[in-house]
């Protein structure tokens, strides 16, 4: 799905909680009944400081006589490339009354140019089986392509067409505009974490435009006109003001010739204006309380910092990785396990190209503490505070080190990545040769750096604080209500594309290169599938558990997922806090987790300390011990991700409506919630580990730079003992439809934006119709601007900033949905759009022109999404495990292009039927009660309760 997006902290914010949400640990005393036979390995020793080998990255530089400067970096381990265009503007460029603008042009680049018709860019680039989207932060905004390499002349073409020919026609940008205000409204205005960040930088900042957020504000939105947009992109979209990355499976002479060809005639412009604004030396703290309806309570630091250039910068992120990095880190063990202050914890040092902030944050633990902020804030600012007088020990240096160099290695596994790293350096760093260096620059951090660093950064005075905090019983809170211009319900302007880009050939049916590939099957049953990527020193290892939450019995939802998450706090032979440190020592991760079908064990370790790594995943896997302190620990974690999931009404709205659709008997319709997370004991995580975790039906993929013997020797020897009794899981039969239309209103007074889901019974894995029914959904709503709801709703109707459907197939019947959401007056009528193109395709079917257009996408860009390593061998093991073997990766280009428009006509009026969809609303009941009586009587519950009815009424106090 591809949407124009600005990247608020707050969005970031959001997944280094999540990412970093860690249990505490204690010894490991107990050892599950029924553990399987084998022996418990000795406890390895911690891995030693070592630099990490890595194949030399080379970057070639030119430069046109305009000014655009061209970095190539030439990888050819996949028909690949990606092509970005990174222009040195953000909302740093940005001046009270037009606060927002420099995300809005992002959104009207994709509007139209003198020779590409409105959204036809994003049309183009589907038809030649790539992906596209843009991003603007404070700092930048930029532009990117990943496509089949033989597409790159048409990428760098569309590119350049863009920064010298956009149209910036008046009917789009009002209509665009209303897009960008649903987008601020959700993800600012509409979740309590952007509002959060929103305060939080206007109290950080008094001067700099980085006071405000990338999204701007509503009020200056409404002021901004199309002159001021005109200006605005003449000003900074010039070749001298850009710079053109490319990664990939081409050549500097290949981009060189494109680029002289179509960026080469395009003028300079006048140097663009200095950001002259310079925020002042900070010399006392700064503290706020923001009180909003929010179920999962936080509290944000931030330290004043210098711009990315500096050499103190990377030092700031050695210190946020030992303060943040990992379940090892200062504020995990701190917070999290020894106060139990905090269900959540991070640490983050992302650098701007003027001066920034450093920040911590936590989630409060119980959510009810965000009363009195004030433990809490200080065991966060005492646990950096430490760190500034005393420093960090050799060994908390040693393990920064590891986790950054791995994640950096682990970056340069996906070519999308790596532009995004060079174009970063290059243009908020100031320099790209400091992605080149990284490695060599980690190493070079001292003990004597960390402590110069934090004493001089990290101090009180330079401090802000900012505490998110629930509105008490009875407030009345209400938010301003959306505003819209009668101009932005006029028909927008068309005009056609340029013969040439629209003469493209159809997607190849031709089989897909695969690399190596390795079955081996141990004596237990366990099937073992190797990966052969040599392109870098990393091995992913992932083993699928047949079962997930379908395992978990009616009132104890979330139990797979928690035994999942608890096979890494403890075994026989290991602590917790051991476990931690040994995976973050490396460099490496170890995550458990649960699907609704699948139980996931995944790891990723440098070539280097492989034989460490599948030593330690052996041990987690069959010696589990579920220390009943570390299930405290996990719980609460539990709890905050359901409190925040009440926050987003995304989340919201499909654990409703997957109740609505499976109804509580079926692990699809009973989302787990605070009263059976509440209700999980040991023995049950005991109970389904038993059941679940066995050799039988699981499949275990290694990925990477491996001897396949080598590898097969190690698994038998440390799994080659694994045995469980039994049979494996068996997964039962798909319901059958519901039938009759079921609607649900989920009232949450405070949202100014109504989010819409509709939905009903899909197709497994196994269904002959799994190809035309993707290639319909694309048509329908899976194809980003290339869909018929995304023309309908966003395009045309200016209703939403996003709408999209799909069809999530598994080994049972997954479900179909459709969602968006929109402003609470356009409810009624954004509804009614989506409904009635779904009665739509279902009447009257797919177009020959449509089809192949999906054809072309979906060929072409699978083999993008194969091109890093973890992609490739995800999708070989989810073939697998789905039933459909490794032919269906070999030729899936030869599947997807076969149906007819016949065939994906048919399976559609099977598929989807209108009447038996179930529709869930989200929002502010008064206000769209009853826009929504034409669709039938819906039931109405509460936000915070339950989704399912048998648990409504149990929900435990508010």
């Amino acid at each position: 799905m591809r949407e124009r997006s600005f990247s608020p902290a707050a969005v970031g914010l959001t997944a280094a909680l999540l990412a970093t949400a860690h249990c505490a640990h204690a010894p490991a005393t107990e050892r599950a009944a029924g553990s399987p036979t084998a022996p418990p390995p000795p406890a390895a020793a911690g891995p030693q400081p070592t630099a990490t080998a890595l194949p030399a990255v080379k970057i070639e530089e030119a430069r046109l006589d305009n000014g655009l400067k061209l970095l190539v970096l030439e990888d050819h381990s996949a028909p690949v490339v990606t092509v970005q265009v990174w222009y040195r503007a953000g909302s740093r460029n940005e001046r009270p009354g037009i606060r927002g603008i420099a995300h809005l042009v992002e959104h009207m680049m994709f509007k139209g140019s003198e020779n590409v018709g409105p959204e036809q860019h994003a049309r183009i680039i589907d038809a030649a089986g790539g992906r596209e989207n843009a991003f603007t932060s404070e700092d930048v905004t930029a532009y990117h392509e990943t496509l089949p390499s033989s597409r790159l002349a048409l990428a760098l073409e569309l590119e350049a067409e863009r920064m010298a020919r956009a149209k910036l026609e008046q009917s789009h940008f009002f209509k665009e505009r209303e897009v960008v205000k649903e987008e601020v409204r959700m993800r600012l205005q509409n979740d309590p974490l952007g509002t959060l960040e929103e305060r939080f930088r206007a109290l950080a900042f008094t001067a700099h435009p980085y006071q405000w957020t990338v999204g701007g504000t509503l009020e200056d939105l409404d002021r901004i006109e199309l002159e001021d947009v005109k200006q605005f992109y003449r000003t900074y979209y010039a070749p001298n003001n850009a710079v053109l990355v490319v990664v990939g499976d081409t050549s500097m002479a290949a981009v060189l010739e494109q680029a002289k060809k179509h960026f080469g005639p395009i003028p300079a412009q006048a140097p663009p204006p200095e950001v002259s604004a310079v925020e002042p030396e900070q010399t006392a703290p700064r503290r706020a309380e923001v009180k909003l309806p929010t179920q999962m309570p936080m509290m944000l630091a931030g330290y004043k910092t210098p711009a990315a250039s500096s050499e103190d910068t990377l030092v700031l992120q050695v210190i946020a990785d030992i303060l943040g990095g990992g379940q090892s880190s200062r504020l995990n063990r701190a917070l999290v396990r020894e106060k139990r202050l905090a269900a959540l914890v991070f640490a983050d040092a992302e650098p701007n190209r003027d001066p920034g902030l450093f920040m911590v944050g936590a989630a409060f633990l119980p959510a009810d503490a965000a009363s009195d902020r004030s433990d809490l804030e200080t065991a966060l600012l005492e646990s950096v505070d430490r760190l500034v007088r005393q420093g960090a020990t050799a060994e908390e240096l040693r393990k920064a080190k590891n986790q950054l160099g791995a994640s950096h290695v682990s970056g340069l596994s996906e070519i999308w990545g790596v532009g995004v790293a060079i174009g970063k350096a290059e243009c908020v760093e100031r320099d790209y040769r400091r992605f080149i260096d990284r490695l060599n620059a980690v190493e070079r951090v001292t003990l004597d750096d960390v402590k110069r660093v934090g004493s001089r950064y990290l101090t009180r005075e330079r401090l802000t604080v900012t505490a998110l905090v629930p509105t008490a019983a009875g407030d009345k809170f209400k938010r301003p209500a959306a505003t819209r211009i009668k101009e932005a319900e006029r028909e927008t302007a068309e005009w056609p594309t340029a013969e040439r880009f629209l003469r493209l050939p159809a997607a190849e049916p031709d089989p897909i290169a695969l690399p190596r590939i390795t079955h081996h099957e141990l004596d237990n049953d366990l099937k073992l599938l190797i990966v052969e990527r040599h392109e870098l020193p990393l091995v992913h290892l992932r083993l699928l558990l047949p079962g997930g939450e379908m395992l978990s019995r009616a009132g104890k939802a979330g139990s797979a997922g928690l035994m999942a998450q608890l096979l890494t706090q403890g075994t026989a032979a290991r602590s917790a806090e051991q476990i931690a440190q040994l995976v973050d020592g490396l460099g490496g991760s170890l995550v458990g987790s649960a699907g609704v079908e699948h139980i996931a064990l995944e790891g990723r370790f440098l070539r280097r300390d492989l034989d460490q790594g599948l030593d330690l995943f052996a041990d987690v896997l069959l010696h589990p011990t579920f220390p009943v302190e570390e299930l405290e620990r996990a719980r609460p974690q539990a709890l905050s991700e359901v409190r925040r999931a009440r926050d987003v009404p995304h989340a919201l709205v499909f654990e409703h409506l997957g109740y609505l659709i499976y109804g509580y008997e079926h692990a699809r319709g009973r989302p787990r919630s605070l009263r059976t997370l509440q209700a999980i004991t040991r023995q049950d995580v005991i109970d389904l580990y038993r059941e679940a975790v066995r050799p039988q039906g699981s499949i275990l993929a290694v990925t990477g730079d491996v001897d396949p013997k080598q590898v097969i020797a190690a698994l038998e020897r440390a799994l080659g003992g694994w045995q469980v009794a039994g049979e494996p899981f068996s997964y039962p039969k798909d319901p059958e439809p519901r039938g009759e239309r079921r609607l649900r209103l989920v009232d949450k007074p405070d949202l100014t934006q109504t989010t819409i889901a509709i939905g009903g019974l899909g197709i497994s894995y196994r269904d002959p119709d799994l190809y035309a029914v993707e290639l319909g959904n694309f048509v329908l709503g899976g194809g980003g601007f290339s869909s018929r709801l995304m023309q309908s709703i966003r395009a045309k109707g200016g209703k939403s900033y996003t709408v999209r459907s799909r069809f999530e197939a598994g080994r049972t019947a997954g479900p179909f949905s459709a969602f968006t959401f929109t402003r609470n007056s356009e409810v009624g009528a954004t509804a009614g759009l989506l409904l009635g193109e779904i009665e739509k395709l279902r009447a009257e079917g797919v177009t020959e022109a449509e089809l192949q257009a999906a054809k072309n996408k979906l060929a072409g860009s699978f083999v993008v999404d194969l091109q890093p390593a973890a992609g490739m061998g995800r999708a070989l093991q989810a073939a697998e495990f789905y039933g459909l073997g490794e032919r269906h990766v070999r030729d899936y280009r030869k599947r997807i292009t076969a149906p007819s428009v016949a065939e994906v006509n048919a399976a559609l009026k099977k598929h989807l039927d209108p009447e038996a969809l179930a529709l869930v609303f989200v929002g502010r009941a008064s206000e769209i009660a009853k826009q929504i009586d034409c669709y039938g009587k819906p039931v109405k519950v509460d936000f915070t309760a339950s989704a399912p009815d048998e648990e409504r009424d149990q929900e435990p106090a508010k």
